[in-house]
């Protein structure tokens, strides 16, 4: 899956576990600039113990996302 595509975008994300948040991406990393080497995105969610501040998301932690607007 190429994340890169939703820097800016208002999005929700499924995650592997089920658990589906909606936010916005505020930031993308390639891969090689992680630890392990895969792509990630900063998020911020709109509900949740993580409302309204920075989470990263892998790219493995991600089952879909879909552009809200």
């Amino acid at each position: 899956m190429k994340i890169a595509k939703y820097i800016g975008k208002h999005i929700s994300i499924t995650f592997n576990d089920g658990m589906v948040l909606n936010g916005r991406v505020i930031n993308y990393t390639v891969a090689g600039d992680n630890d392990p080497e895969e792509e990630s995105i900063e998020f911020i969610p709109e509900s949740g113990v993580m409302k309204d501040q920075v989470a990263e998301v892998m790219e493995h932690e991600v089952k879909s996302v879909k552009v809200l607007d």
